[in-house]
């Protein structure tokens, strides 16, 4: 059995590994994929609208970044695994990620967001479970007060 699990550098991500690895054990295959989102531009026109400018809003994303979010994560919980750490559409890549690796389950970590954070920031764990090539586990991240 192969497993893909996202993570990113929240708490639930270290979480998601955990639970993958209870639930799957020391025999299955692990590689652990963080995707690093590109910088993002913005376009601006002049007021009479004859010139556009091109802003960047982000700095260039340092290439090294997911590396080290995936090595830290890994390091944390102690299972071994395969590192992969790109730049791109997290969604996406994930899904493409998971045919190429052909993955038997990806597991990405549930986030607590609220209604306008869902409603102006597309949901990673969303596109995966509608797109995924194989089985998703969304690890629900359990608050120790059990809220």
């Amino acid at each position: 059995m192969h497993v893909l699990i996202a993570v990113d550098e929240t708490p639930e991500s270290i979480e998601a590994i955990r639970v993958a690895h209870r639930i799957f054990g020391d025999q299955t295959t692990y590689t652990v994929a963080t995707i690093g989102e590109p910088s993002h531009h913005l376009t601006a026109m002049d007021p009479l609208g004859a010139m556009s400018y091109d802003i960047t809003t982000l700095a260039p994303p340092d290439p090294t970044y997911p590396d080290k979010v995936a090595r830290t994560a890994v390091e944390r919980t102690g299972i071994d695994a395969e590192i992969i750490a790109e730049i791109g559409p997290p969604g996406p890549r994930l899904c493409l990620m998971a045919a190429e690796l052909n993955a038997d389950v990806l597991v990405v970590g549930s986030h607590d967001r609220g209604f306008l954070s869902r409603l102006l920031d597309p949901s990673v764990q969303r596109h995966v479970a509608n797109h995924a090539p194989c089985h998703v586990l969304i690890a629900r991240h359990v608050r120790p007060d059990g809220e």
